[in-house]
């Protein structure tokens, strides 16, 4: 498995992609960029790789004469706002988000708290290649020491104040969650946040523990929520919350027990904000076709991006939306920070069901539409014949050159009553084929027959 290299940074599976050597060049090629004696704060979720990891990029960050504030386990919203808090000159996130356990990750923050640019992660790809590496003398070493303020509690101090979140609302309707942490990060934050909220969180709440001992499928995806939508049937819980390990992404499951998708989590967030404050909403190019439904009614522009968060967020500040994000849970509203957060998804989504009646009503309210996901793997092979992912798809595309396909991101097709798309992924050798449509079976025959196109065109 090659070491997959993106915008923000660089992940893989650790011991075979992801060395000491390979962490130890990354960090100082990041560590070069920044003023001498910077100020870097560092987190990341409790996979369990993370000591490991950790000591490797603090020994190194240290050699490159940074001072570090070493937030421990942290979600990766509350890392970003950590370098704000901390008038940080940048972060790192150590946290390979929903790949399986043998897998890590470094992410690289700007000094406001976003992710790397693209133009920057390709100068920080450069450094890394010709070694161009800063390091410190023996009296100018730095420091690591644990952050002088609590970071989780600012943040939720930023999620309450966020528009669209009604406090007093929530506080009053005396709601009930269950929650799926996924063992990761979630534990640390999320019941700190719902006891702010007068929320009682379920018992029998799963993988609440901040332990990294992953017991499903990292990806809060519907097919993973089986058990968390029985615990919301037993506890008469109101919702279901789930998370990937850096807490970055919320899904959520219906009082029935079904699992909603991560669409219908950014679809409520949007039309939350929106309620409150008109304006632009930013979305990759991914994300359903709701977005635009929503948008319309409060008579607000939507933009679409490449994906990634980093996208998102640059477009985001352009425009000076209100909110946005990504399909798969990432719910953005740059007055909070610019960045993919699940907990003010949960205060927005509480928000809605404290002001306007139970989910199941709210769910009425909204557009929704049928968002088919699959994956192909590449082994190789293909990716060797071809000279990688991108190349790949161009070569598809390129076989029927009478069809039109936007490239903004990988291929994207229109059809009569949704879309098609397929394109390469960014953290895995993967690509990723999205078909939407107005009822499931149109979306899944939209699916089907690019998979055998695919095929035949792999074959």
């Amino acid at each position: 498995m090659p070491l997959m290299v993106s915008v923000s940074g660089v992940r893989g599976i650790v011991g075979i992609d992801l060395t000491p050597e390979v962490i130890v060049h990354w960090v100082s090629a990041f560590a070069s960029q920044l003023p001498k004696g910077a100020k870097v704060v560092v987190g990341g979720d409790p996979r369990p790789t993370r000591e490991a990891i950790r000591k490797v990029v603090f020994g190194t960050l240290e050699s490159c004469g940074c001072q570090v504030y070493d937030l421990g386990i942290a979600a990766t919203p509350t890392i970003a706002i950590g370098i704000e808090e901390l008038h940080a000159d940048g972060g790192i996130a150590i946290t390979a988000s929903h790949n399986p356990a043998e897998w890590n990750a470094l992410k690289f923050f700007r000094k406001d708290g976003r992710f790397l640019l693209e133009s920057e992660g390709r100068m920080l790809h450069q450094i890394v290649s010709n070694r161009t590496f800063h390091y410190s003398e023996w009296r100018q070493l730095g420091t690591t020491i644990p952050s002088p303020l609590d970071i989780v509690d600012a943040h939720i101090e930023r999620v309450l104040k966020t528009p669209g979140v009604d406090v007093d609302a929530i506080r009053h309707a005396r709601l009930k969650v269950s929650c799926d942490g996924g063992n990761g990060v979630a534990g640390k934050c999320i019941p700190r946040l719902l006891e702010k909220l007068n929320v009682q969180m379920s018992d029998n709440s799963l993988g609440m523990d901040a332990d990294g001992n992953f017991q499903r499928k990292l990806e809060p995806t519907p097919d993973v929520l089986i058990a968390l939508g029985e615990e919301v049937i037993r506890s008469h819980s109101d919702i279901g919350f789930a998370f990937d390990p850096d807490g970055d992404r919320l899904a959520i499951v219906g009082s029935d027990g079904t699992p909603l998708g991560e669409e219908t989590t950014l679809v409520i967030a949007i039309d939350q904000v929106l309620r409150v404050m008109k304006g632009p909403v930013v979305v990759n190019i991914s994300t359903t076709m709701a977005v635009e439904e929503i948008a319309k009614r409060y008579q607000v522009p939507v933009y679409r991006t490449k994906v990634g968060e980093a996208n998102v967020a640059e477009k985001m500040l352009e425009v000076n939306a209100v909110c946005g994000g990504e399909g798969n849970g990432g719910v953005m509203v740059p007055s909070c920070h610019p960045g993919r957060d699940s907990l003010v998804g949960i205060a927005l989504i509480l928000s809605a069901i404290a002001q306007r009646g139970p989910l199941s009503q709210i769910l009425k309210e909204i557009p929704r539409y049928e968002l088919i996901k699959r994956s192909i793997h590449l082994d190789s092979n293909i990716l060797e014949k071809y000279g990688g992912i991108h190349q790949f798809l161009e070569a598809f595309a390129n076989e029927r050159p009478y069809e039109l396909w936007d490239r903004l991101d990988g291929l994207k097709q229109f059809r009569e009553h949704g879309w098609v798309q397929i394109r390469g992924s960014n953290t895995e050798p993967i690509i990723r084929v999205f078909a939407e449509a107005t009822t499931k079976d149109l979306a899944e025959s939209y699916c089907d027959d690019l998979f055998h196109r695919i095929g035949r065109f792999i074959s």
